[in-house]
């Protein structure tokens, strides 16, 4: 039986231009815990912050100077993050988290479901969480 590989699927054949990295990346993956800030007005108008905690498995590192490039002027000097986590995890764009006791704001969201994971870029939050 002859082996079977990439160069053997027509391009027609192939989902997109990257393979499923699903499984492959489960070995470059740790376990996380994020702390998902949220502000809430009660009745008497005081503001509150309450953190839900949840974990994934996911990878965190540093922005590549390739993509800070990108950024606009002013904000090339912020500290940029990029987090690869499986799909699950309940991020959105403007979210504000913390890992490791330091804060961020979630500035964009990629999906690569496709290829088995999300990829999330967030800078750190000086500012808080605001409505």
């Amino acid at each position: 039986m002859p082996i079977q590989n990439a160069k053997d699927i027509p391009l027609a054949n192939n989902t997109g231009t990257l393979p499923n990295m699903g499984d492959a990346i489960l070995n470059w993956f740790q376990k996380m815990t994020f702390e998902q800030v949220a502000k809430v007005v009660n009745g008497l108008f005081q503001v509150s912050e309450t953190a839900t905690s949840f974990s994934f498995m996911g990878v965190w590192q540093s922005a590549q100077p390739t993509q800070l490039e990108m950024q606009a002027q002013g904000q090339r000097k912020w500290n940029w993050w990029t987090c690869h986590s499986q799909p699950n995890v309940p991020l959105n764009v403007d979210d504000v988290i913390t890992y490791l006791g330091i804060q961020y704001r979630v500035m964009s969201k990629i999906d690569h479901t496709l290829y088995g994971y999300i990829e999330y870029r967030l800078i750190n939050d000086y500012t808080g969480v605001s409505p």
